[in-house]
């Protein structure tokens, strides 16, 4: 069941995030102008999720602007007065509002709303001008071309992990969903959240571990029966599923943000190291040069790099997951609960029946032995309970929609911790 919730919901997140695709061409149309006046010569580049495919309804548009620069030359973090320049005219526009402008940055940047118009006319507007008829607005955050400046580079990145892990698109913006969920600013980094670069790059090490292990141990499973389910009825645990309760499991109340070091690429590793031990490295925080970051997930392009160096409220994320694991693991219980005894009540009823028509039990035993049942038995009276499983409380609500065309997904409520509806889109909304 949580596999099949996962691929329903990770779908349709997917499909709201694409949606939105005209809107940000909109913006883009609309950005040239301004920043071809401010900046001649000048190039917008997009990166971050609307670039690698990951984007939810509620995602930033993420812009770097990369000037002419002389030959030999780096290109440097913007001046003053240039961050200046375009955030006045990026205030002057009708179509964007609440400007915002972080020069201290490790990588300066100007925040802004966009609400590009919905009519196909999208030439430049300013304040005199009447405001059209609106989208939903995007948030933008408009960076500047430096050497430090990694952002485009690290699509190529994501791309790649996105075409070697089919769990990773459906897996990332599911988290991203409940990222932004939890108390504002815990998914913004410059607010002491987590990136959603880093939140991949974790997701990518815990993909790569469980790869890596049933790689070099044939027939290797993870201790999450917990959640799973077993062979009491609860359907559908496919490898998302697995991928996913691995996740929670690593980052919730498996880690140590103090001595852990995520490291989705490592060096090649001495010969008498497995390459397991080095993608989530225990105790390997101390060892480097992030000992006093609160969290450590090494950038793939930079090893001195540190993405989630901003991440100094990580230890709320983390217990955010601890609780939805919890969650999670007290609705499986109460799915195989409610599993079980209606197996049990199915099956005196079959007995019953068996009985009035004088036909011994199938089973074995007085009523057909349910523990038989349990473990897989294909006696007649097991196989005749399996219609059951398609028809479990937990089945019937996830399948079922409400007045407003919306799907139900019980397990991942439990795991949002609130009613999960994803229909008209909800996602990004804050939770007080």
């Amino acid at each position: 069941r949580l596999d099949s919730e996962l691929r329903h919901a990770s779908h349709v997140i997917l499909e709201q995030g694409r949606r939105r695709e005209p809107d940000e061409q909109a913006v883009l149309k609309l950005l040239e102008p301004v920043l071809q006046k401010a900046l001649p010569g000048c190039r917008a580049i997009v990166y971050g999720s609307c670039a690698t495919g990951l984007r939810v309804a509620s995602s930033d548009l993420d812009i770097v602007i990369e000037t002419p620069a002389m030959p030999g030359i780096l290109h440097q973090p913007p001046s003053p007065d240039k961050l200046r320049m375009v955030s006045e005219m990026l205030s002057e526009q009708t179509w964007i509002s609440h400007v915002k402008t972080i020069p201290h940055a490790s990588i300066p940047l100007i925040k802004a709303l966009a609400t590009p118009p919905r009519a196909s006319n999208t030439s430049t507007t300013t304040k005199s001008s009447t405001t059209p008829t609106t989208t939903t607005p995007i948030a933008l955050d408009l960076s500047f071309a430096s050497s430090a400046h990694r952002g485009p580079a690290s699509v190529g990145v994501i791309k790649n992990l996105v075409a070697n892990f089919s769990e990773m698109a459906p897996l990332a913006v599911v988290l991203k969903c409940f990222l932004k969920t939890l108390p504002i600013g815990l998914a913004d980094p410059f607010k002491g959240g987590l990136s959603s670069y880093a939140l991949v790059l974790m997701l990518a090490a815990v993909l790569r571990l469980r790869s890596e292990l049933k790689r070099h141990f044939e027939g290797f499973r993870f201790a999450t029966d917990d959640v799973k389910g077993g062979g009491g009825g609860v359907e559908g645990y496919g490898d998302l599923a697995e991928a996913f309760l691995l996740f929670l499991e690593t980052y919730g109340p498996g880690f140590d943000p103090a001595e852990d070091l995520v490291v989705v690429f490592p060096p090649p590793p001495p010969p008498a190291l497995p390459p397991w031990l080095q993608l989530i490295k225990r105790g390997g925080k101390r060892e480097s040069a992030f000992e006093i970051d609160t969290l450590a997930v090494i950038d793939p392009l930079d090893p001195t790099n540190n993405t989630a160096r901003s991440a100094y409220r990580f230890p709320e994320v983390q217990s955010a997951l601890t609780q939805a694991l919890t969650r999670l693991r007290a609705t499986a219980d109460a799915a195989r609960r409610s599993f079980s005894a209606r197996e049990v009540k199915s099956t005196a009823a079959m007995a019953t029946e068996e009985s009035s028509q004088g036909s011994p039990s199938a089973g074995g035993g007085d009523l057909g032995g349910p523990s038989g049942l349990a473990d897989g038995s294909t006696s007649t009276g097991g196989n005749k309970l399996n219609k059951y499983d398609d028809t479990s409380a937990g089945a019937a609500k996830a399948t079922a929609t409400t007045g407003r065309g919306e799907k139900r997904f019980p397990m991942l409520e439990s795991f949002f911790g609130g009613d999960l509806r994803l229909g008209e889109s909800k996602q990004g909304r804050k939770r007080t």
